[in-house]
């Protein structure tokens, strides 16, 4: 509906991948904040859970060498020992950077949902989570 109302944008896939990720952040915690560096960089999303202190960057794609390097100094800045996450939707294997977990869209939502009772199916092409089916084209999975 939004797609037909709006026009399909191809701008606007970070911004969708970036409410996927929310939504699903909410959904697995309480507490769910933007956030910035000392360094003046901006987290897109910080999750606390008591003590517990998570950092999550979202990127459509970070293919583009500069990209990538833009994205990774945002939690590079986040001087501590707290989890750091990239969620990107480029279709790839997960990859660690200086401690960094980049992980696709398809993996950070099948991360959780593995261990999670609500999960009904799962292949390289979708997951099921509750009645939702999510599939690669949904998550803009390339």
């Amino acid at each position: 509906l939004r797609s037909h109302i709006n026009g399909n944008r191809a701008g606007d896939s970070g911004r969708l991948l970036e409410n996927v990720v929310y939504f699903e952040l909410r959904r697995r915690h309480r507490n769910v904040f933007t956030g910035a560096t000392k360094g003046g960089h901006e987290i897109d999303f910080v999750t606390r859970d008591g003590d517990e202190i998570t950092y999550y960057q979202v990127a459509d794609s970070v293919k583009d060498p500069k990209t990538l390097s833009r994205e990774l100094k945002a939690l590079e800045d986040a001087d501590d020992n707290f989890a750091k996450y990239l969620i990107v939707g480029d279709d790839a294997n997960p990859v660690m950077h200086n401690g960094i977990r980049q992980l696709s869209i398809y993996d950070f939502l099948v991360q959780e949902a593995k261990s999670d009772a609500l999960i009904k199916a799962i292949d390289r092409n979708s997951v099921r989570i509750g009645e939702r089916k999510w599939t690669r084209e949904d998550l803009h999975v390339r």
